[in-house]
């Protein structure tokens, strides 16, 4: 009978030292899933914000121009990186909450809208943009 009782005993505790250890091991799956994606959330935020930046400078920058009037800005620049930065939005899109995603469509919508001779008006709308990511 101690014999039976032992097995069985043995038997249980394996059973349950098991069953322990897969939970917790889902439970650390589940944190490194967790951790990966606030990560790679991070990491595309900082993607866009660099990028952000890189394009506003190239927005705002004086291009001189010999035997004519001397620096002017490049209204192209703008118009041909309408289409990189709608590409760029939608990769950091789904990183927001419903209400805040919503917003976000509201600030980006401004952007193509703005005028490429009106540099001051396009540089705001960015900034608009580029702020609201930052804050998130």
């Amino acid at each position: 009978m101690t014999d039976t009782y032992t097995i069985g005993l043995a038997g249980a505790g394996w059973l349950a030292t098991t069953w322990m250890a897969y939970r917790w091991g889902l439970h650390s799956q589940k944190l490194q899933r967790d951790a990966a994606a606030k990560s790679a959330a991070e990491s595309r935020k900082r993607d866009f914000l660099a990028v952000m930046q890189a394009w506003r400078v190239e927005i705002d920058r004086w291009h001189m121009h010999p035997g004519s009037c001397g620096f002017e800005r490049h209204p192209m620049v703008f118009l041909d990186g309408i289409s990189g930065f709608r590409a760029n939005v939608e990769m950091i899109r789904r990183d927001f909450t419903k209400d805040r995603r919503d917003r976000l469509d509201e600030l980006v919508a401004i952007v193509p809208k703005c005028n490429a001779h009106d540099t001051d008006k396009v540089l705001k709308a960015l900034d608009a943009v580029v702020a609201y990511v930052d804050a998130e």
